[in-house]
């Protein structure tokens, strides 16, 4: 068998195959966008006799934006949109929030109300996806839900567009983040507020801003009934106010505030991702280690998948160490 390395001759054959090659396909290329244009070729041609569930599952199965599933959605135009509304009009929901499951709805449903947000903005499509929104009971997907309802009525307002979101992926992770959270709470509505803070304390804190970090934690905790409205918004918006608390040297307050993020009904995140511990490590890095005792046990009460993390912690504190605790993002 040849081993050998190619030589100047064989190098230059290889090179000059490939590009009589291209020279021979390319006006086949040009041909066929040609006739494409006039109406006389259409490369999807077998993607038209598919129905609307059988292209959602082709959008599920890991396609980008620009793929053949996407074409069709936008070849048939409203009546896709139309089709897609009645699916998701019948989709089931479960009605009550289970610690531990995942989302209250299907992966399908969840695909098909993101694929009328990104296809089909428009009055209807954001009826649908807010009456689905309705049905909803976990704050997990109440959060995705009322994300894409904001992201939709931005964009039927002439606020999110193509250089917009060019402009965010230059930014860089947390400033991209930022920019979308600010125009998504511009363009959502007042009880829809809830799930798109719960998650920015940290981003903020993350990005710098302290202050900002500060009012949103405490948007959050002003909610009336929050506890009963969402267990990542209490847990988060506590903790937040403890990392703040604990940077101004305020110990006794950013021990309170980790002990009260403890405090909530949980949720399927915090059930399966288990507590932040950031603020702990530091507390224990302080001394604190019987604050931080007490917070670890008040979690067993929603971390149901914690599979012994919760005593390994523990014996780690009372023998004098400190944790390699998990960082969940929530």
């Amino acid at each position: 068998m040849y081993g050998g390395q190619r030589g100047p001759f064989e190098e230059f054959l290889i090179r000059w195959f490939f590009r009589i090659l291209f020279l021979l396909l390319t006006p086949i290329q040009w041909y066929n966008r040609f006739l494409e244009r006039i109406g006389l070729y259409d490369p999807n041609r077998g993607m038209h006799a598919l129905t609307a569930s059988q292209l959602v599952a082709m959008y599920r199965a890991g396609h980008g934006s620009d793929d053949a599933a996407a074409d069709e959605f936008r070849r048939r135009g409203v009546k896709a949109r139309d089709e897609l509304i009645q699916i998701l009009d019948r989709a089931l929901v479960s009605r009550t929030s289970r610690i531990g499951h995942p989302t209250s709805v299907s992966g399908r449903t969840m695909a098909i109300a993101r694929i009328l947000t990104e296809y089909f903005p428009s009055e209807e499509s954001y009826e649908a996806v807010e009456k689905l929104r309705r049905r909803v009971t976990d704050s997990d997907t109440q959060e995705t839900l009322v994300g894409q309802l904001a992201d939709m009525r931005a964009t039927l307002r002439g606020q999110l567009t193509v250089a917009v979101r060019r402009e965010w992926m230059k930014m860089g992770s947390l400033g991209s983040q930022m920019a979308q959270a600010k125009l998504r709470l511009a363009n959502a509505e007042p009880e829809h507020r809830l799930y798109l803070l719960q998650s920015l304390p940290r981003i903020a804190i993350e990005g710098g801003d302290l202050a900002r970090a500060e009012a949103y934690a405490r948007e959050l905790l002003a909610i009336p009934d929050l506890s009963e409205k969402s267990g990542d918004a209490v847990h988060c918006a506590n903790y937040a106010l403890g990392i703040l608390a604990l940077k101004r040297g305020d110990v006794a307050a950013a021990k309170q505030y980790m002990l009260s993020a403890a405090k909530t009904k949980g949720s399927a995140r915090l059930s399966g991702v288990g507590p932040e511990t950031g603020l702990a490590k530091e507390l224990l890095a302080r001394g604190e280690r019987e604050a931080v005792l007490e917070y670890i046990e008040q979690c067993r009460s929603f971390w149901t998948r914690e599979e012994g993390s919760i005593d390994r912690w523990q014996n780690t504190i009372r023998g004098g160490g400190i944790p390699n605790f998990h960082r969940p993002r929530l």
